[in-house]
């Protein structure tokens, strides 16, 4: 729960991102509009302009999860956007943009070769071990 979505519902009377401390923290701020979420957006090369046009957020998040080419980056850096800001918020730990960016690579990375494995995988002819499982009574001694 955003801290936007806290001070509605009363339970904080601060709204700030708990990354920037400057904006309101929304969904759509800790994504895109916080100035060290857009720094990792440039790092991983995505289309910076996306992030400032006109673009509403759901439009944004579609064009960029609809994108083969790059859907996969798109997701695993959502994700770690707002991993990023649970460990700020709940454990008070940073994570400076260059490091978030190269561990949302690696982990694009990780995804992509289980993918591509997985696919070889496939090609070949599966083979099966068969081992027959029979109870047996437990032997009485004595």
């Amino acid at each position: 729960m955003t801290n936007a979505e806290r001070k509605r519902r009363k339970l904080t009377s601060n709204e700030a991102c708990t990354t920037c401390n400057n904006g309101t923290e929304t969904i759509e701020h800790i994504l895109r509009g916080c100035p060290s979420s857009q720094q990792v957006w440039r790092l991983l090369g995505i289309n910076d302009t996306l992030l400032t046009c006109g673009l509403g957020f759901t439009a944004w998040l579609e064009s960029h999860l609809g994108n083969d080419q790059e859907g996969l980056l798109f997701g695993v850096a959502c994700w770690y956007l707002w991993k990023r800001r649970n460990e700020k918020t709940f454990h008070n730990l940073t994570q400076e943009d260059h490091i978030l960016a190269h561990r949302i690579r690696c982990w694009t990375n990780t995804i992509r070769n289980a993918q591509l494995s997985d696919r070889d995988s496939h090609d070949q002819t599966p083979t099966k071990t068969v081992q027959e499982l029979v109870w047996e009574p437990p032997r009485h001694s004595g």
